[in-house]
C-alpha cells in the first residue's frame, strides 16, 4: 500500500514538473489555426514577464538545430538567393522597456546578414521581422541570493525571414538564453543566431 502511494505520488510529481517545463518554455510548439505567411500577433497565456503576444503564427515544421532553440527553413532557400535583404525595425512584445536593446539588436542584425547576401546573383528582397517575446534584464535584489530560474536574466526572440514581394515566409526561427547578467544572455541569442546564419542559411 505504501509502495504504491510513493509511486503515485512520483508520477504526480513528474507529471508537475513535465507540465512546468512546458509551460515556461516561450518556444513551445504552439499551432494557430490559420496558415498565414506574414507574421501576425497571436495572444498567448500570460505568465510572469512573458509576452502575451508572438511573431510567429504557426510553429508546425520547426524543429530544433544545433543553434537554435527551433527553426524551419523554406526548401533550396538560402541568403545567396536574395538581391538584397532589409532588417524590419525590431518589436518588442515583452513588458520590459527595451528601446536600446531593440536599436542594438537591429544594428547587430543588419551587419549579420548585409555581408551574406547574394546580391546581383540573386532574386529575392528580403525582409527580416524580429520581436523580443520575453526579457528579464535584472535580478531583484532579494532574489539573487535564492534565485528561481524564472528570476535569472533573460531573452527571448522569434525572427521571420520573407520575400519583400511575395510575402511567403523563407525561414522562421525562436530562441532564448539565461544568464547571469542579461548582457550576457543578449551575447547568447545573438552568437547562437550567427552560429544558425552561417551554417544553415
Amino acid at each position: 500500500m505504501k509502495k504504491n502511494r510513493k509511486l503515485a505520488i512520483r508520477s504526480l510529481l513528474g507529471s508537475i514538473i513535465v507540465l512546468l517545463l512546458i509551460s515556461q518554455g516561450s518556444c513551445a510548439s504552439k499551432q494557430s489555426a490559420g496558415n498565414q505567411s506574414l507574421a501576425t500577433k497571436q495572444h498567448l497565456d500570460a505568465s510572469d514577464n512573458d509576452s502575451l503576444m508572438t511573431l510567429i503564427p504557426d510553429y508546425r515544421g520547426m524543429v530544433e538545430t544545433n543553434s537554435v532553440a527551433a527553426a524551419w527553413i523554406e526548401k533550396g532557400f538560402s541568403l545567396k538567393s536574395c538581391r538584397n535583404i532589409r532588417v524590419l525595425p525590431v518589436l518588442n512584445y515583452s513588458n520590459s522597456d527595451l528601446s536600446k536593446v531593440q536599436q542594438t539588436l537591429q544594428k547587430d542584425l543588419e551587419n549579420l546578414f548585409a555581408p551574406r547576401v547574394g546580391g546581383d546573383r540573386g532574386m529575392v528582397s528580403a525582409q527580416v521581422l524580429t520581436a523580443i517575446i520575453a526579457a528579464r534584464q535584472k535580478m531583484d535584489l532579494l532574489k539573487r541570493f535564492s534565485p528561481n530560474f524564472d528570476d535569472i536574466p533573460s531573452l527571448t526572440i522569434e525572427m521571420i525571414i520573407v520575400d519583400g514581394d511575395t510575402k511567403k515566409t523563407l525561414c522562421k526561427l525562436c530562441h532564448s538564453a539565461k544568464q547571469e547578467k542579461f548582457e550576457n544572455a543578449y551575447s547568447a541569442v545573438l552568437n547562437d543566431l550567427r552560429r544558425f546564419v552561417e551554417h544553415n542559411l
